[in-house]
């Protein structure tokens, strides 16, 4: 197996979202009406800082959770129900109201999956130059790129033991043992039943994010591809060229509601690869409603 193959495992988390939602969200990252919805020159520019000032904070903190406060709107944690889908690492059985009422495990659980998707990307961003190099070189061992003790604390949940096995084409052991059983018995051990089944997948991701962050301070520090974008963003301007603008802010109408904020609602957009980050106005303020991995 060689190294593009087990970066493209690695990666496999960060690619088991709900299509659906996410495939939504990027086409709604179109104007409704362009004269309506053009952004202008004072929020372009309040986007930029907060862009900034954002990227500054991930990096200092390395965690999303003090972020929330400092950056999201006031009652995102609320708004968490309206959108279960981008809790993706599992599916959220739809009916299962205790889930979708806990506003408070709902957050920790997304802060944990948004924590572990940067870290691995912050991996990927390192090992990618060796990518350049691959040809001719010796295969490199999975355990190279991700310690075998982060393998095993993420497969130690069955929710995620299942995710797993399924992007690996493996199958679970709860497929297994459900063989014999009618296809009415059959549980899909990618959703999550109960509040305690969501706590013990959160409680799992925060265990391999602490794991992972201290792993990352054992290689070499490279600049991330966040970081890159907001430190080009002053030459960008300056030359005065759209296509080469990474952060591309830019306003757009919610074609229908989103984390509870009806349709039509003005949303300014930025990209901090590879996330995505949709803005509103709370109080003369830009505040971040939603950020999420982009799926180009």
């Amino acid at each position: 197996m060689n190294l593009r193959m087990l970066i493209a495992l690695l990666l496999m988390l960060t690619l088991t979202f709900s299509a659906s939602g996410f495939q939504q969200s990027q086409a709604e990252d179109t104007p409704a009406k362009e004269s309506d919805a053009r952004i202008t020159p004072d929020e372009e520019r309040e986007a930029r800082e907060l862009a900034a000032r954002f990227v500054k904070r991930w990096e200092e903190t390395e965690d999303l959770s003090p972020l929330i406060d400092e950056f999201f709107v006031q009652d995102f944690a609320e708004r968490l129900h309206y959108e279960p889908q981008f809790l993706f690492f599992g599916e959220i059985k739809e009916d299962e109201k205790n889930i979708l009422e806990s506003s408070a495990d709902l957050q920790r659980h997304y802060v944990a999956m948004t924590n572990l998707l940067r870290l691995l990307i912050r991996l990927q961003e390192i090992y990618e130059p060796l990518l350049k190099a691959e040809e001719g070189q010796a295969d490199l061992d999975l355990n190279h790129l991700l310690p075998p003790g982060i393998w095993a604390v993420l497969r130690s949940n069955p929710t995620m033991r299942a995710v797993m096995s399924e992007e690996l084409g493996e199958e679970s052991e709860s497929q297994t043992e459900a063989s014999g059983q009618n296809t009415d018995d059959k549980v899909n051990p990618r959703i999550i039943k109960n509040l305690e089944e969501l706590r013990s997948m959160t409680a799992t991701l925060e265990q391999a994010v602490t794991l992972l962050r201290a792993h990352l301070k054992t290689l070499p520090r490279t600049l991330s591809k966040s970081e890159a974008i907001v430190n080009r963003q002053n030459d960008t301007q300056s030359s005065g060229s759209e296509n080469e603008d990474p952060l591309m802010p830019r306003a757009h109408l919610l074609y229908e509601d989103l984390y509870g904020y009806p349709k039509g609602t003005r949303v300014i957009c930025i990209n901090i690869m590879p996330f995505h980050i949709d803005l509103v106005r709370i109080n003369d303020r830009l505040k971040v409603l939603s950020l999420y991995i982009q799926t180009d």
